[in-house]
């Protein structure tokens, strides 16, 4: 899932390479923290959020049951707070 998230996310933002995807497993959900260059900020998560509710129906798609729930969270990518 992670790949199919950085693939579309990166094909959108102006900062490609700058686009991180942590992944954390709770209970029965997947967490996607994703954190972006803030001017890109605006283009993933798009007018009313349209952009990134989109890419969470297809990540919601590709994922079997045994997956439980997705959540996407984005946040603004703040160089002292992301580790490689």
């Amino acid at each position: 899932m992670k790949e199919v998230i950085l693939y579309i996310l990166k094909s959108i933002a102006a900062h490609p390479d700058e686009i991180v995807v942590d992944t954390i497993k709770e209970n029965k959900a997947t967490i996607f923290n994703i954190s972006v260059n803030p001017e890109d900020r605006g283009r993933i998560l798009g007018k009313n959020g349209k952009i990134i509710s989109s890419v969470k129906t297809i990540v919601r798609s590709l994922a079997s049951k045994d997956d439980g729930k997705i959540i996407l969270k984005v946040g603004e990518k703040n160089g002292a707070n992301i580790h490689s």
